[in-house]
């Protein structure tokens, strides 16, 4: 046999490769860009009944409520606004970055929310396979205990023995009969005592 054919014999049949599987992260847009690009539309002029850009009688009961509902009803839409303002790409983070700015031009201060961290779907998704793994091993080890306890069943009597031998002290369910154990292990292999009826021990 030639050496290549010995190589290609000795070959793995197969080969793992590690990829990435999170989505490389875009850059997310501030609050001011967010609204120049989509927001104006109804706020710059007030139509529909949105409150108008800068004018702080308008935002005054708005800004009351707080950013986290002001977030929710850009989110989820409200009245005649749809949800995001009608931008349904928007991240959730650019939705309440725009919030946040908006409010703060109409008399608010609100901190405009950070972004997530870079790269935290990609941990995400590693946890989750992480998870997975760990799942999977339990179930193994749990498969393997269920076979020795079967297996423990098996030679219950032979190990009961073993260890009334040792001096162990068992329960035995319809009385401790701890003085005859010894006896018991050495001569009949089984938790019988006193002329009761073979009993499991415990």
């Amino acid at each position: 046999m030639t050496p290549d054919a010995i190589a290609a014999r000795l070959a793995p049949v197969g080969r793992l490769e590690f990829a990435s599987i999170g989505t490389p992260a875009r850059t997310l847009k501030d609050g001011e860009a967010v609204y120049a690009g989509l927001c104006v539309a109804c706020h710059g002029s007030g139509a529909a009944g949105a409150p108008k850009l800068g004018d702080k009688k308008a935002w005054r009961p708005r800004i009351a409520q707080g950013l986290e509902t002001l977030i929710k009803h850009a989110t989820e839409g409200y009245k005649a606004m749809p949800p995001k303002g009608g931008g349904a790409d928007l991240d959730p983070v650019e939705v309440a970055r725009a919030v946040a700015w908006m409010a703060d031009q109409g008399g608010a201060n609100f901190k405009a929310p950070l972004a997530r961290p870079a790269g935290v779907g990609a941990e995400r998704a590693a946890c989750g396979a992480f998870r997975a793994r760990v799942i999977q091993l339990q179930r193994a080890a749990v498969r393997i205990g269920e076979s020795r306890i079967a297996a423990g069943r098996a030679g219950g009597r032979a190990a009961r023995c073993r260890g009334q031998q040792k001096g162990l002290r068992r329960r035995i369910r319809r009385r401790q009969c701890v003085s005859d154990l010894a006896a018991v292990g050495r001569s009949k292999g089984v938790g019988q005592c006193h002329g009761h009826a073979e009993v499991p021990v415990l």
